[in-house]
């Protein structure tokens, strides 16, 4: 049968064994309590914390700010469990669960809360890789491999939300559909090798002109682009839809096998969606469609 001084030793070992942080602050917020794993992370020794009131030893500020109000409900009867972030002295920054729990001696009279910190790190790392691992995946079956802009599937995903979108907020919408002109000739003539390096270089036009967040540019095809974007008003949308068939151009990239330029050049079928639009997904494609032929059939090289 152990002493009573014996089971004290007892049951401190037992507070000092475990790898949580464990504290009893009393109602007066002081620590009364801390095991080696708390003074480790603290950096901080034993006859500098006993006694001493949690302002004294977190801060004033940290104090009243946060962790006050959890100590006087904890003091009240209530148990509180959470999970953060926290910088420590000794080892750095920790994912924690930290939990309050009211103390009670054997007659019921409240002794003050035990406060536990236990170091969730791994698992919150491991969650967040899973997490980025799930969200580079979705990335790629979204994109085009070749040039990185969004894919076909993709395109087929999100068009139908960003119309309902925009009918909602009451937004014009410009459906752009782009193809370079004599495409199949300049692989003729250059190769796919040269081929494939000037979508990329297209795409880059587009990618460097779309950025805002609800800017959208599709890779749908061998030499065929969709581009979604919000307009205020019809003629912005074909000065951009302009902007970017000039710098096709503009990038000089040799195309002998061209009829209307010394140089890759691209037609532009632009399709204005009018806000809270009745027209299916299928009609406003035809319809871009539809423009870009007229844009092939009356000269390339030009936007309609």
């Amino acid at each position: 049968m152990l002493t009573q001084q014996q089971q004290m030793y007892f049951y401190q070992n037992i507070v000092n064994s475990t790898s949580e942080h464990l504290s009893l602050v009393d109602t007066d917020y002081r620590y009364v309590v801390v095991n080696k794993a708390y003074l480790q992370a603290h950096n901080i020794k034993l006859d500098e914390i006993i006694g001493k009131s949690v302002p004294e030893i977190i801060g004033e500020e940290a104090f009243e700010g946060f962790v006050k109000e959890k100590l006087d409900a904890c003091f009240k009867g209530e148990r509180i469990n959470f999970e953060m972030w926290f910088d420590f002295a000794e080892i750095g920054r920790r994912f924690m669960g930290v939990s309050y729990s009211p103390s009670y001696d054997g007659d019921q009279n409240l002794l003050g809360a035990i406060v536990n910190f236990h170091d969730l790190t791994e698992r919150k790392r491991m969650e967040e890789e899973l997490v980025a691992s799930k969200e580079r995946i979705e990335k790629l079956s979204n994109s085009d491999g070749l040039t990185g802009l969004y894919n076909r599937r993709f395109f087929d995903a999100l068009f139908p939300r960003q119309l309902k979108s925009a009918n909602r907020a009451d937004i014009m919408l410009a459906f752009a559909m782009l193809d370079i002109d004599f495409f199949k000739k300049y692989n003729d003539t250059y190769g796919h090798l040269a081929g494939d390096k000037a979508l990329q270089q297209v795409a880059a036009v587009l990618k460097k002109i779309f950025k805002r967040e609800d800017d959208y540019c599709f890779r749908t095809g061998g030499e065929e682009f969709i581009f979604l974007y919000t307009v205020s008003t019809k003629n912005d949308a074909y000065k951009l839809a302009e902007t970017v068939r000039s710098s096709i151009e503009g990038l000089n990239i040799e195309h002998a096998g061209s009829s209307v330029s010394p140089y890759i050049t691209a037609s532009i079928g632009v399709f204005i969606i009018e806000p809270n639009t009745q027209l299916s997904m299928d009609s406003i494609y035809k319809s871009a469609d539809t423009l870009l032929y007229h844009a092939k059939n009356s000269g390339r090289n030009r936007v309609r």
